[in-house]
């Protein structure tokens, strides 16, 4: 659970904003929009002395509730093997902010799975860190649209 005093909306917002998302993902990645809600992104990450660059999608879709989200993501990589990321992401309006949870899963095969597979915590604590760095973003005020700094700066 993380706590926010922006309001929901606010945060769906940057979540749909891909200068907030390239904050997100991990260093030396990019992300671009290509429609509303949906996303390409490369992953650089090294796996011992192999860089892999894993492209792949995410696509933001509001759920039946007002500010909630269900957010997919699938990345995949010959020799990086597969990761498929489905969460439902929950926005509640309270008298000091936002609440954000969400719950999900996530698959990995190949290379991603030997990593990610054998340490659930180590993926927990990816989702929690990067819902955190959206937290700290929206309550420093960042504008939409900010041009991300760095290598993760959105392409387009």
């Amino acid at each position: 659970m993380i706590r926010s005093p922006c309001p929901p909306a606010r945060l769906v917002a940057l979540l749909n904003d891909p200068a907030v998302l390239a904050k997100m993902i991990p260093a030396k990645s990019e992300i671009r929009q290509v429609a509303p809600g949906e996303f390409a992104f490369t992953v650089r990450r090294a796996f011992g002395p192999l860089m892999v660059n894993m492209p792949g999608t995410l696509t933001l879709v509001p759920e039946a509730a007002e500010h909630d989200l269900s957010l997919t993501a699938h990345a995949a990589h010959m020799i990086g093997g597969k990761v498929d990321i489905t969460l439902n992401i929950r926005l509640t309006p309270g008298p000091a902010g936002t609440v954000l949870t969400y719950d999900g899963q996530v698959a990995a095969s190949g290379l991603a799975n030997r990593l990610l597979g054998d340490n659930s915590e180590r993926v927990q604590d990816a989702l929690q860190s990067m819902f955190i760095r959206l937290k700290r973003l929206a309550d420093a005020g960042l504008k939409l649209g900010a041009r991300p700094q760095g290598k993760a700066a959105q392409k387009g």
